[in-house]
């Protein structure tokens, strides 16, 4: 899998430590997650997290449980000895400030991207301002290809991703500057196959 270079590693998540193999299980072991590693990892930053090994328990050690009884959950083995809820609670709210000054500046972020959100109208729209770019490079056969998938696709006959591969296709055939370069033809990585459904 190839990744652009302007693409790499620019979403940042949080994730378990042992799922990317560190070795900080109960066990002594790691729980290595080939699909976080191989392909999430190529489009992602990762920042892992051990709430157990930050609050001091070692590794290995003994398994801990969330426990309700007749009271606010605890967590500790299962035989009620050593009871870690203080420190989980106050690692969880050291984290949870974090994620919230992090949350705010994602939605704002978002916000801004979606207040004018894109349509299967403005998406045409789009597509046939592609294809007046490229109808000099084209033949007449390959022009109404294009303007016959475009409005398929505006009618809700097929979805985005198959005019989006015409164009390209004819794009890696004549080429054309303007478009090459942008951003609506590949506006994320294509493993994560976000516009399958659009």
């Amino acid at each position: 899998m190839s990744i652009p270079s302007d693409q790499q590693a620019t979403i940042k998540v949080g994730i378990s430590a042992c799922l990317i193999g560190q070795e900080v299980s109960f066990d002594g072991g790691h729980k290595r997650n080939a699909c976080c590693i191989n392909e999430l990892g190529e489009l992602m930053k990762f920042s892992p997290y051990c709430p157990e090994v930050v609050i001091g328990m070692p590794v290995p050690r003994p398994t801990i449980h969330q426990i309700r009884h007749d009271q606010p959950i605890k967590v500790s083995r299962l035989d009620g000895r050593g009871d870690v809820t203080d420190a989980i609670n106050h690692y969880a709210q050291q984290q949870a400030q974090k994620l919230n000054e992090l949350a705010a500046e994602y939605i704002s972020g978002v916000i801004l991207h979606i207040k004018t959100p894109a349509i299967r109208k403005t998406h045409s729209n789009t597509l046939y301002h592609m294809q007046g770019h490229s109808k000099r490079k084209l033949n007449q056969p390959q022009r109404a290809e294009l303007k016959d998938t475009i409005d398929n696709y505006r009618l809700s006959l097929i979805p985005l991703v198959a005019a989006l591969m015409l164009i390209q296709h004819y794009l890696n055939e004549f080429g054309r500057l303007y478009l090459e370069h942008q951003v609506y033809l590949l506006p994320y990585p294509q493993p994560l196959k976000l516009r399958s459904m659009l």
